[in-house]
């Protein structure tokens, strides 16, 4: 998972005092004990240059609740439903009040390309990590990275994306 730390981006993050801060949303509001209010951040495009919407979010949440990732199980325990409000827009309803819902789950959540993941067959997800394939064109996230390539038990390769969203946040280095 901290691979994909570097290709996607979450919707909040930790800053330097550990304060729960906005990244990929540009607000998270706690509407009532269990329904959240996600406004994603203006200009956050995917590395193929396509926007970031609420409806690649309501996917994204979606497709775990459906495919029980192992990985987000975090995500489909706490998740009922989520609702799209506008382009930039969602409602995120919770199966139960939690305390914890937008650090421990908005902070490890991501948002992946519904245009790239609606249309690829099952059996070839989970193959990369990351990833649906070991295609490039199908790993495609928010973050500072963008995928390369993937070499099973060997290697992988990313590389600076320079349309990241947080200029001054860019990796210091290229791959």
């Amino acid at each position: 998972l901290a691979m994909l730390r570097l290709i996607y981006a979450p919707l909040v993050v930790r800053d330097r005092a550990a304060k729960v801060v906005p990244w990929a949303a540009e607000a998270v509001t706690v509407v009532d004990p269990t329904t959240v209010a996600v406004k994603l951040r203006a200009g956050l495009k995917f590395h193929d240059g396509k926007p970031v919407t609420a409806e690649d979010l309501k996917f994204t949440f979606d497709l775990i609740a459906e495919k029980k990732f192992p990985a987000m199980a975090r995500v489909a325990d706490s998740v009922e439903s989520v609702e799209v409000t506008g382009p930039a827009t969602a409602r995120i309803m919770l199966k139960r009040p939690s305390a914890s819902f937008i650090p421990t789950v908005l902070g490890y959540a991501f948002i992946v390309p519904k245009h790239i993941w609606e249309s690829i067959p099952l059996a070839n997800w989970g193959s990369a990590p990351g990833s649906t394939g070991t295609d490039p064109s199908q790993v495609i996230g928010s973050g500072p990275f963008r995928f390369v390539e993937w070499i099973a038990a060997d290697h992988a390769t990313m590389e600076r994306w320079p349309d990241y969203w947080v200029p001054e946040m860019l990796p210091s280095i290229d791959r």
